[in-house]
């Protein structure tokens, strides 16, 4: 039997309790994540400030949740028009891992390109 992507993958996290990531600020001017919680974060805020950790203040932190502010509401349309597919694609990959099956992967990338393919029509039409 297939285990869900809730028990399995969200199980085995730290970040188990914790809701989703709304805002992930990255200190040192580093333009990368490192993989530092890569589906937590997958509709988060990025912001990269160019200070180190220890000189990062309260101007630095007001700038970053302004950011955040001014991107919510494009990220919460992203949350409602590609949340299913994002859990939908780790459920497959889960299931991919516990089984070793080829075929969901092939399943997966069908259906990964018909949805690229929309999202260009979409922004096309708005050109």
């Amino acid at each position: 039997a297939v285990v869900s992507t809730q028990s399995t993958g969200d199980r085995c996290m730290y970040s188990e309790d914790l809701p989703p990531v709304d805002l992930l600020v990255r200190t040192s001017g580093e333009v990368r994540l490192s993989d530092y919680m890569m589906w937590q974060a997958n509709f988060a805020v990025l912001q990269f400030a160019r200070v180190l950790w220890p000189d990062f203040g309260f101007l630095h932190f007001v700038s970053s949740l302004l950011d955040y502010q001014r991107q919510q509401p494009r990220l919460a349309e992203l949350r409602e028009r590609y949340g299913e597919f994002l859990e939908k694609m780790r459920d497959w990959e889960v299931r991919g891992m516990e089984e070793g099956s080829e075929g969901r992967q092939e399943e997966f990338c069908v259906e990964l390109k018909r949805r690229r393919r929309e999202v260009l029509e979409e922004f096309a039409r708005r050109e």
